[in-house]
C-alpha cells in the first residue's frame, strides 16, 4: 500500500469518544507544561536514573490520571513518574497548585479541588502490567524532560493500548513552530556535525497536535495556547513523506547521546554525507508522521526503551510509515513496562525498509 492511500477517502470515522478526550487532555496539559516552561519556574529534581524530573511532569500525570479516576469505574494506566518525586513538600505543594489551576473540574460532580494526598495517590495509579491487562492507558508526561529543561523540544503524549497494539496515540509538541518545511527552520552547528531544531518562542502563539486512530489514519492540527475543543474528524489527515529514494532522506535522532552507529547508518543508506537532525522527544515521531522528516533513528540496549517512550508508533503507522526494531518487526507493547526488543528504529518508507534494515545490520555488527 503506497503512503498516499493512507489518506480519508470518505470513510465514516468511528464514535470513538476516547480519542477525542485523549485529544483534550493532551491540549490541557500542552498548556500547563507550556505555562511552566514559560515562566521559567520548572522546580528541576533529579532522579535515581539521572534523569530530571520537573513540577510540569509530575502535574501532568497527576492531572490525567485524576480525570481518568473521576470519569470512569475502572482504568489501567502505566506512565513513567510516581510519587516518589514528590516526598519534599515545595515540590507537592507546586504540583498541587498546577493540578487544581488547570483540571477540568467541568467533568466532577462535587469536586472542585484536589488535595496534595489526592495527588499523592493519583501518582501512584499509573503502574498497570501491560502483560496482564488487555486494556491499559499509557502515558509520557513529558518526553524530552532534557529538552524541556533546556527550552528545547519535548513532547506530552497519550495513548491506549488494545488488543496487544496502539488503539489511539495523540502527541502534543508545544515548541514545533508553525513554518514549513521544518528542516528550513534547523540551524547548522559544525561542532556536532548536525542540525539544531528550533526550541522555545516566547512570540509563539499555538502548538502543534497529531493524533491517530487504529484504522483510520493519522490527522494534524495547530491550537492556539490556552484553548480546547479539537475533535479528531476536524484535523488535517496526514501521510509520511513521499520520497522514492532514501538518497533524499533527512535523518533525524535524540540530542541526548546520540551512539555513532545512528549517523554512520544514515549516511551509509544515503550514499550522502548528510548531517543528523537532531531534537528531543517524541515531536520526531510526529515530523517523520507529517513528512517533514524521513526516518527517526533510534538504537539502544535491550530493557532501555519504555512503552511510553513510543506512543507515537501509530502517528508513524497510520501516516502510511513503518516503526521496526532491528529486524524489521513491530514493536511489543505486551510485556510490561519496556519494550521487548534489542533495538528499534523507525522509517516512514516502508518500500526503503529491507535494504535499511540490511544495511543497518551491517552497522551495528562492523
Amino acid at each position: 500500500m503506497a503512503a498516499e492511500e493512507r489518506h480519508f477517502k470518505n470513510q465514516n470515522l468511528p464514535d470513538d469518544a476516547e480519542l477525542n478526550e485523549a485529544i483534550f487532555l493532551t491540549e490541557i496539559c500542552g498548556n500547563l507544561t507550556r505555562t511552566v516552561q514559560g515562566s521559567k519556574e520548572l522546580k528541576e529534581r533529579i532522579k535515581g536514573d539521572c534523569s530530571p524530573v520537573t513540577k510540569a511532569d509530575l502535574a501532568v500525570q497527576a492531572l490525567v490520571t485524576l480525570y481518568l479516576q473521576e470519569t470512569r469505574q475502572r482504568f489501567n494506566l502505566c506512565a513513567e513518574e510516581d510519587s516518589s518525586q514528590v516526598k519534599d513538600e515545595e515540590m507537592l505543594l507546586a504540583v498541587t497548585d498546577l493540578v487544581n489551576e488547570h483540571f477540568p473540574f467541568s467533568v466532577c460532580k462535587d469536586r472542585e479541588s484536589f488535595t496534595t494526598e489526592d495527588v499523592i495517590t493519583a501518582l501512584d495509579n499509573a503502574d498497570a502490567d501491560t502483560s496482564k491487562v488487555n486494556e491499559c492507558w499509557v502515558m509520557d508526561p513529558i518526553d524530552g524532560t532534557r529538552g524541556f529543561v533546556r527550552y528545547g523540544q519535548y513532547a506530552v503524549a497519550l495513548g491506549k493500548i488494545k488488543d496487544g497494539g496502539l488503539e489511539l496515540a495523540v502527541v502534543c509538541s508545544p515548541n514545533v513552530p508553525a513554518g514549513r518545511p521544518f528542516t528550513d527552520l534547523c540551524t547548522y552547528d559544525a561542532e556536532s556535525d548536525s542540525y539544531a531544531c528550533p526550541g522555545f518562542n516566547s512570540e509563539q502563539g499555538d502548538a502543534s497536535l497529531l493524533a491517530a486512530l487504529r484504522g483510520h489514519g493519522c490527522r494534524e492540527t495547530r491550537f492556539e495556547y490556552g484553548s480546547t475543543g479539537l475533535m479528531f474528524e476536524g484535523m488535517d489527515p496526514i501521510n509520511v513523506s513521499n520520497k522514492i529514494t532514501l538518497f533524499e532522506f533527512n535523518f533525524c535522532e535524540s540530542v541526548n547521546f546520540p551512539p555513532p552507529s545512528q549517523a554512520k547508518t544514515a549516511r551509509l543508506v544515503s550514499a550522502a554525507d548528510n548531517p543528523m537532525y537532531r531534537l528531543d522527544s517524541m515531536a520526531k515521531y510526529s515530523l517523520v508522521a507529517a513528512g517533514e522528516m524521513d526516518c527517526y533513528l533510534r538504537f539502544s540496549g535491550v530493557g532501555r526503551q519504555k512503552i511510553w517512550d513510543h506512543v507515537g508508533e501509530l502517528l508513524v503507522i497510520e501516516a502510511g510509515g513503518m516503526v521496526t526494531d532491528v529486524n524489521g518487526k513491530r514493536l511489543n507493547f505486551t510485556v510490561g513496562k519496556k519494550i521487548d526488543r534489542k533495538y528499534t528504529n523507525r522509517c516512514l518508507q516502508w518500500k526503503m525498509s529491507p535494504s535499511y534494515i540490511r544495511c543497518r545490520r551491517g552497522c551495528l555488527k562492523g
